[in-house]
Parts: C-alpha cells; structure tokens; sequence
C-alpha cells in the first residue's frame, strides 16, 4: 500500500538481536527501544509516518521474543518463580510491552488518518 508517495508495507529495517543475552543487556535493549517510541533518541531509521509504527512493532516483537523465551526457561524449570529473570518478565518487561503495544495503536492510527486525508484530498 501507498499514499502520497509513502510505501507501507514493507518490513522495518531495525536491526534486532537474537536470543536472550544478560538480564542487564536485555534491560538496556529495553531502555534504548523506549528511548526511541518517547522522541528522546531519533529513531533508527525514517519511513516518514510509518515510522513510529514500524519502530513500535519491532521493538513490540522483541520483547514478545524475550518474554517467551524467559516462559519456555520456567516452564522447563530452569528460571525459578521469584528470580530475577521471572521479577523482569512480570515487572518492566510486561510494562514495556504495553507501552509498546500503546505506540503501534498511535503510529497506526496517524497511517489511517494520513490516509484518510490523502484519500479526501484525491477525491475533489
């Protein structure tokens, strides 16, 4: 899809990390993502009004990754219930994945209504 020019549908070009590193790194990782979806940091890249959107899913899919890799460690027993591993999964993982969650809500919603708006502009 594309209007005014912008194409949207392509995948974000943010360079993510694989796998689970240090519980410190991972709190990092998190720390720079929010950085970004609050406007303190310019983001990694600019897709014009997708940008926000794109920036918010990456980092979304990221955390998603982590939580379930720190739920498949307590499921086979190997993170305990009260470690510092489960503390970040229930406490500012969780909270960053709603933030998260909340910024693709606001990028997409300014895609729909930059589209709204290129649609009526089309239309007279």
């Amino acid at each position: 899809m594309s209007f005014g020019g912008l194409a949207v549908s392509h995948l974000s070009p943010m360079n993510l990390p694989a796998g689970m590193p240090p519980l410190e790194q991972c709190r990092k990782e998190l720390a720079d993502y929010a950085d970004y979806l609050l406007g303190r940091k310019a983001p990694p890249f600019d897709a014009g009004v997708s940008t926000l959107m794109e920036v918010a899913s990456a980092s979304l899919g990221r955390a998603l990754e982590m939580q379930s890799r720190i739920q498949r460690g307590e499921t086979d027993g190997t993170i305990a219930k009260g470690s510092q591993w489960y503390k970040f999964r229930t406490g500012e993982l969780r909270t960053f994945i709603e933030l998260s969650k909340n910024f693709v809500e606001m990028g997409s919603r300014r895609i729909t209504a930059m589209k709204m708006e290129y649609d009526m502009r089309g239309s007279y």
